[in-house]
């Protein structure tokens, strides 16, 4: 269980980063390595550090399909089908994608949208923010929810009428 919760904190905070993260996170992560009886590494590694080829391969692609908008405050990318077929690879590879944008300083809204692999026109949705930015008042606006600064919803639309529609949400959000 021990093992569990120091995974579960870990990934929820972004790696101990997050605004979230206070020293009653810092001591419980303690307790819990404590209790674990192994090093935190043995836990974590397995998530940020043992990528299979195809992982690192959608990471690759994410990159290259990023869309700066918005005077670079603004990320979005597009995954559908198509994409985790060249890759090999699967909607559920995608965890963590939508935090490779925010590592840009000028980028507050950082989305992924995943194609459903079951449905044509249906994507999942990723939405996280940084600042003062609500990641939460974008996925609002297509009938999801979240936290300030993470969020997600469900569209059901083409590929092209769900990027369009982002950018839209997402840029009239960060010129509120």
């Amino acid at each position: 269980m021990a093992h569990l919760l120091l995974v579960g904190i870990y990934t929820d905070s972004g790696q101990l980063s997050y605004p979230c993260t206070t020293s009653n996170t810092a001591q419980v992560v303690s307790k819990l390595v404590s209790i674990y009886g192994k090093s935190i590494d043995t836990a974590i590694s397995p998530i940020y550090r043992d990528k299979s080829i195809e992982d690192f391969n959608l990471t690759k692609l994410t990159y290259e399909k990023i869309n700066l908008l918005c005077e670079n405050q603004l990320s979005v990318v597009v995954l559908d089908n198509n994409d985790f077929k060249k890759v090999g690879s699967n909607f559920e590879q995608t965890h963590g994608l939508v935090d490779i944008a925010l590592q840009i300083s000028s980028v507050k809204v950082s989305i992924v949208a995943s194609q459903d692999e079951t449905q044509e026109d249906s994507y999942y949705v990723s939405i996280r923010s940084k600042g003062n930015v609500s990641a939460r008042a974008i996925g609002e606006k297509f009938g999801g929810g979240g936290h300030f600064n993470a969020a997600g919803c469900k569209i059901f639309d083409t590929k092209q009428n769900v990027y369009k529609s982002l950018v839209d949400v997402a840029t009239e959000v960060i010129n509120a």
